[in-house]
């Protein structure tokens, strides 16, 4: 079953994970900045979180949704790789299948492997998809 959760929601739960694995988590500065910043023994981990939750109903996003969410994603990304150097960029979604199989089936996702993929379950568990670590789904590995 897929996780249906706000951007807040996600985000709320990616800030808990971090804390508790005792990163610095940065507040978030207004619009302009990244959705999360954080920052571990030099380390630096910059996150954009996506919903796939409708604003209007309520209802889970569509197909065709999930691709204008990501390419709009890889844009803000773009702008954070360059706002912050020599950090890990993730992009943050909800934990579904629909979303998980877009990104794999998509050899231009696959080029971009300098992005990784945070998926948040209905539990607030955290699961990693890593390209360059041969597309393995990982668990609360950050």
């Amino acid at each position: 079953m897929d996780t249906i959760l706000s951007e807040e929601e996600v985000e709320t739960a990616i800030r808990e994970f971090l804390r508790d694995k005792n990163f610095d988590v940065k507040e978030r500065e207004k619009s302009t900045g990244a959705d999360i910043e954080a920052e571990k023994d030099g380390r630096k981990v910059v996150i954009e979180c996506k919903e796939n939750k409708r604003k209007k109903d309520e209802k889970e996003t569509t197909g065709g949704q999930y691709d204008t969410h990501l390419g709009q994603t890889f844009f803000q990304i773009a702008r954070r790789m360059d706002q912050f150097e020599n950090a890990e960029y993730y992009i943050a979604f909800p934990k579904a299948e629909k979303i998980i199989k877009r990104i794999r089936d998509r050899n231009l996702f696959r080029k971009l492997n300098k992005i990784n993929y945070i998926f948040v379950d209905e539990n607030k568990e955290l699961f990693i998809l890593k390209f360059n670590d041969e597309e393995i789904l990982k668990t609360n590995v950050l």
